[in-house]
């Protein structure tokens, strides 16, 4: 934490291992510090969510043609009633850190850092706390402040990402669910069953298999 100009920091997060992978922290010209972020985003192959209030952010990628490594707002903050942007143009694009989006985004770090580190035995007691290895990151959790005299940068990123990765795993859940619902519709059901019927009309559902061959062997019976 420091009181002066603050300093840019980006970090990446293999979501696969549930885990950050890599930093970049300087204070460069601002140019070039959204330069190496995005060939950061990259060589990762990597969406960023970023401080909407940062405006060079946007304009850089979009002169890169690049805007599809920054992230839209994410949907999450909607959810929570704590978005009210107008989603056009540049507002489209990252979040914006009100006091409300903050808190959110401070109790997504806590339960992030509290669980169990992925792959191992959750009463071993390892927490994601011991993945982080970045000691600047550490030093600005431990020594927190909402003062906004004081800058907490990696903080703030990590705040960001907190979000990203909570809505991205809601997004997820939500499709998986509407992807089954939408595998077990009836209408594929009735379809297959159409089509089945159209290539071989001696073919019945499932359903009426059982009462038509009731109904054949009560024929041959009285037949015979």
């Amino acid at each position: 934490a420091s009181e002066t100009v603050s300093v840019g920091s980006c970090i990446v997060f293999d979501r696969f291992r549930d885990m950050i992978v890599a930093w970049y922290k300087a204070r460069p010209d601002t140019r070039h510090f959204y330069e190496q972020c995005r060939r950061l985003l990259m060589y990762y192959n990597a969406t960023a969510n970023y401080e909407r209030r940062n405006k060079g952010i946007y304009g850089h990628f979009f002169n890169k043609n690049s805007l599809h490594m920054l992230c839209d707002e994410p949907d999450i903050l909607r959810d929570k009633g704590i978005s009210k942007a107008n989603l056009m143009g540049n507002n489209l694009k990252g979040t914006y850190p009100s006091i409300p989006v903050k808190n959110y985004g401070n109790s997504l770090m806590v339960t992030y850092l509290e669980a169990s580190v992925y792959g191992e035995d959750p009463d071993k007691g390892i927490t994601n706390y011991y993945t982080i290895r970045s000691i600047g990151l550490l030093r600005e959790m431990i020594y927190w402040s909402p003062d906004p005299r004081k800058n907490f940068d990696d903080v703030d990123a990590f705040r960001m990402l907190m979000i990203y990765r909570e809505s991205l795993l809601k997004y997820e859940i939500r499709e998986q669910t509407r992807a089954k619902d939408a595998l077990n519709d009836p209408f594929w059901d009735r379809h297959k069953r159409q089509a089945m019927l159209r290539k071989d009309p001696r073919i019945i559902s499932s359903s009426d298999f059982g009462k038509k061959r009731a109904i054949g062997d009560i024929r041959r019976r009285l037949s015979s």
